[in-house]
């Protein structure tokens, strides 16, 4: 992630630790870049959804939980 990305977290919409729309875009496509280049071993019918959209899959669970206290 580029250090332009750390300027814009801080405070968004009130929610402290908040992460704006252009972060996020920049986060996602990073995460889209590498999982691109991640080996596939599947075969057959098992092709349908492309690599990166399997991790960016695996990402939103993680990215939309709730930080534990």
């Amino acid at each position: 992630m580029s250090h332009d990305c750390n300027l814009y977290l801080g405070t968004v919409h009130g929610f402290p630790g908040a992460m704006n729309e252009r972060c996020f875009d920049h986060v996602v496509g990073h995460v889209r870049t590498v999982a691109a280049d991640l080996p596939d071993g599947r075969t057959g019918d098992h092709v349908r959804y492309p690599m990166e959209d399997i991790a960016l899959s695996a990402f939103a669970v993680f990215f939309t939980q709730c930080p534990s206290s």
